[in-house]
């Protein structure tokens, strides 16, 4: 995959590319991908080598974990907690009892599972503290919680058990109380 992107950065000259997302289903491929990252990152590309530092620059701190500061105009946030995945093992008489059991803990997941978008123009001004608190919560709760910065179309997007899912999403319905609250204090103070 980082090699197609490479090829496509070279042959093509996009212009209008920003950023190239990777989306790993199986945990146990991520060491590959990361290695791959790693070695790539140290080669040397003549042409476009701007898009491909670019590509890099937006890699490196997911994979290395190094933090990066984010430009005050930035459109998009990412905020991720990485959250061990559950593994069962199964044993059963028969074909047909390993199938049950199976589908009696998918049911169960699908039932206990939620996602939930919390759409407000409010989380467009979240700060650096706020994706803090975030952040926070994916290990209180262990929800996963994406952030999309899009101006009126701000979202935050909750992910995990229901439980935890709703009490995360109670108190950043508070977060985004106190930052419309603040808002209008200082639109108050400094009207136009």
């Amino acid at each position: 995959m980082v090699d197609a992107v490479v090829d496509f950065v070279k042959k093509k000259k996009p212009v209008h590319v920003k950023f190239v997302k990777f989306l790993i289903f199986q945990t146990n491929m991520l060491g590959d991908f990361h290695q791959s990252m790693v070695r790539r990152s140290g080669e040397k590309v003549e042409e476009d080598k701007g898009l491909f530092t670019k590509i890099k620059e937006v890699f490196s701190p997911m994979f290395l974990g190094e933090s990066s500061e984010s430009p005050s105009n930035e459109e998009f946030v990412m905020v991720v907690e990485e959250i061990e995945p559950a593994v069962f093992q199964l044993c059963g008489e028969t074909p047909e009892d390993l199938k049950e059991a199976r589908d009696k803990i998918n049911s169960f997941l699908v039932r206990e599972h939620l996602t939930i978008p919390i759409r407000d123009p409010a989380i467009a001004h979240f700060t650096k503290e706020d994706v803090e608190i975030l952040n926070g919560m994916q290990r209180e709760f262990t929800v996963s919680v994406q952030l999309e910065k899009k101006g009126q179309d701000s979202v935050v997007t909750l992910e995990g058990l229901t439980r935890d899912v709703h009490s995360a999403e109670s108190r950043i319905r508070d977060m985004i109380r106190k930052v419309e609250r603040n808002e209008n204090r200082r639109r108050e103070a400094f009207p136009r």
